[in-house]
C-alpha cells in the first residue's frame, strides 16, 4: 500500500496508522521505504526494538509496549 502511494507520485516522509496497522511487518515496511511510522500500536507481550543514537554511539533496546510508551512520552 505504502509503496503504491509513493510509485503514484505522493511523497512522504512519515506514516500515521491505528493500532489495526501497529503490526511488525507494517513497521518494517515503513522502515524499507524510508518512512518515519507513527502507529498506536496493538496490546501484546511483543518487544519493539529501537535504534538510537546518544553522544555519537547507536543505541539499541528491546523494550515492550509501556516501556517503549514511557520512553516517548
Amino acid at each position: 500500500m505504502m509503496a503504491r502511494a509513493i510509485r503514484g507520485g505522493i511523497n512522504a516522509d512519515f506514516l500515521l496508522a491505528d493500532a489495526w496497522f501497529g503490526t511488525k511487518p507494517m513497521l518494517r515496511s515503513a522502515e524499507e521505504l524510508s518512512l518515519t511510522a507513527i502507529v498506536r500500536m496493538k496490546k501484546s507481550k511483543l518487544k519493539y526494538r529501537i535504534t538510537s543514537h546518544k553522544n555519537g554511539n547507536e543505541v539499541i533496546q528491546d523494550l515492550d509496549l509501556k516501556a517503549l510508551y514511557k520512553q516517548a512520552v
